[in-house]
Parts: structure tokens; C-alpha cells; sequence
């Protein structure tokens, strides 16, 4: 699952979380294992999903709505999908990835320059045994050691889903930017 939110505005009546403007797109690629989750990757499917966000992104800001005020998010392939924006040449306001992972990460650049400063918030639990926690760390290690601006919360004990604190959290790191 992907989901995109911004800052709301008077327009036609939309679903809310928490006074924001989200919508939940189906950005889905092809995986050709679990044990090798970056082995074999559908190149195709990614640049695909890719563009169909930006295409959507590309609406909303033809509506009016600041690029740097809207978030990419998704959990697993969604989470995946939303790191695959900062390829992006729009500059966005952040990134959110729930048990996530860097999709082509040995296919430079990872972030483009007008998002080699978004922020970036990296959550995964130490116990997911869909996409390993490995994977997602070693995804913001990379963007670590690339500069960018990029956080990681581990929650102990947390499978292949989500948990409340994780919800604060996202809540948390959106809020200032979507304000």
C-alpha cells in the first residue's frame, strides 16, 4: 500500500486522517523472493509505479497544492515505492517508509537533487519476516552514508505490520511539514 497525503484545502470532500488529505493508491511490482528481496527486482513495475505517483503528484500541484507540502508514504512494496520518489525530479516535503527498503539500490543516483534533502523517515520491526528488518536498515544506512536526511525507528518485537507508536510516530514527523 502506498498513500499520499498533503495539507488539506477547500475542495471537494476527500477521506481524513487527522485533518489531512490522503489517499491510498495500489503500487504494486513484481518480487521475486523474499529471502533476496533486491535480487531479481521488477525494474519495470518500479519506474512504472513511480511515474503513476508522479503523474497523481503532478495533479495535485496543478491544483494547487505545494509540492514541497506533500508526503509519499506506503507500507512494504508502498514503502518501497514511496523510496523510489526520491528519484523524483519534484521535490517533495518528505518520504515515509513502513517496512521499507531501497528498491535498485546498486542504480545511482539514489535520491535526485531536488530531493537530496527531503525528509525521510525509515520504520520498520525488528521482527518482520516478509521484508527483514535487515533490509530496511541497510536501506537508511545507505542513505545515511549518501547525506541524506533520513531517521529509522525500530519497534521490538513488531512483525510484518504496524503498531500505534509507529502511527504517533509517522503523525509526528508529518505534522510540521504538512503545517
Amino acid at each position: 500500500m502506498c498513500f499520499c497525503c498533503h495539507a488539506s484545502r477547500k475542495r471537494e470532500p476527500r477521506p481524513r486522517a487527522s485533518g489531512f488529505w490522503y489517499e491510498v493508491l495500489n503500487c504494486r511490482y513484481d518480487i521475486a523472493s523474499l529471502e533476496d528481496i533486491q535480487g531479481g527486482e521488477d525494474a519495470s513495475g518500479l519506474r512504472e509505479s513511480q511515474r503513476y505517483v508522479e503523474e497523481l503528484i503532478r495533479k495535485e500541484i496543478a491544483a494547487g497544492v505545494p509540492a514541497t507540502k506533500i508526503v509519499v508514504g506506503g507500507f512494504s512494496q508502498g514503502g518501497a515505492v514511496a523510496l523510489m520518489m526520491l528519484r523524483s525530479d519534484i521535490q517533495l516535503g518528505a518520504i515515509v517508509a513502513l517496512s521499507g527498503y531501497i528498491p535498485l539500490h546498486k542504480e545511482q543516483p539514489i535520491f535526485s537533487e531536488a530531493n537530496a534533502k527531503t525528509p525521510i523517515l525509515m520504520c520498520h520491526g525488528d521482527a518482520d519476516q516478509t521484508v527483514a528488518f535487515e533490509f530496511g536498515h541497510q536501506s537508511f544506512q545507505l542513505l545515511s552514508s549518501l547525506g541524506a536526511n533520513v531517521e529509522f525507528q525500530r519497534y521490538l518485537g513488531m512483525g510484518h505490520s504496524a503498531c500505534q507508536r509507529e502511527f504517533n510516530d509517522v503523525l509526528n514527523f508529518i505534522t510540521p511539514v504538512l503545517s
